[in-house]
């Protein structure tokens, strides 16, 4: 009697991936880090914004500025928007604020139009402000040799923000348009000024950047998410499909 062996029938593996499918995966996971990186940075920019004075400014740390000569300057503020749109400038740096605390005589800080500030110093004896940071503060100077001033600076007309003080003094000023300088003088207009400066400024975009990462953010993890788990659940079905009918060609 002749025995007749069957051959068990091979197993049938379900088919591989689809390239769509994985194209669906790959693309959910980079929309789930950009959306991941997104929200984080939104949650800096909160932070920051935060971490404003009970004033709404965003400050440095107290910094000292000291000059042997009649004054410090920072040249040529070029400030410019979009046509003649200082709504725009507003939105964008808000205000600026400055305090000012003199330790041996009374300061003078103000803020005038360049071409002016230029003039009433022209022939003066005063250090530039080239370069500064806040954290840790550190200045770099330019010196113009020159004599004294003509007058002091509370006599001069032309600035548009002021404030002068022995004590703590606080120097406010909205953002506009034009090319404006910063000057800082003893009050008498005397040589020597030496005080500690304090720099500000409200910077209200910051509220409309960490809006737009946190809603960006969102929308982009929802997606990602979405895309990995439909291709996932879409690879499952066709699993399940493979095992339901083992005998398909």
């Amino acid at each position: 009697m002749t025995a007749i062996h069957s051959n068990p029938a091979p197993a049938v593996r379900p088919d591989p991936t689809p390239p769509s499918r994985r194209v669906q995966t790959v693309a959910g996971a980079i929309f789930g880090v950009l959306g991941a990186l997104a929200l984080a940075g939104g949650a800096a920019v909160g932070y920051a914004s935060d971490s404003r004075n009970t004033d709404g400014f965003l400050t440095s740390d107290p910094g000292r500025v000291a000059s042997e000569r009649y004054a410090v300057v920072v040249p040529s503020l070029d400030v410019d928007g979009i046509g003649s749109d200082a709504a725009f400038l507003r939105q964008f740096v808000g205000s600026i604020q400055l305090t000012v605390d003199g330790s041996d005589q009374p300061l003078f800080v103000g803020v005038g139009p360049s071409d002016e500030v230029a003039e009433y110093l022209g022939a003066v004896s005063y250090d530039e402000l080239v370069d500064f940071q806040t954290s840790p503060f550190r200045t770099d100077y330019e010196a113009h040799n020159g004599a004294a001033p003509s007058g002091t600076p509370t006599a001069q007309n032309f600035w548009v923000a002021t404030a002068t003080s022995t004590a703590p003094q606080t120097l406010t000023w909205d953002v506009r348009e034009g090319d404006w300088s910063v000057v800082l003088m003893n009050v008498d207009g005397s040589a020597g000024v030496a005080g500690s400066i304090t720099v500000g400024t409200t910077l209200p975009v910051l509220d409309t950047i960490r809006a737009v990462l946190l809603w960006v953010g969102g929308a982009f993890l929802v997606i990602g998410v979405a895309m990995v788990v439909g291709s996932s659940v879409s690879r499952s079905r066709e699993r399940h499909g493979v095992d339901r009918n083992p005998n398909r060609i």
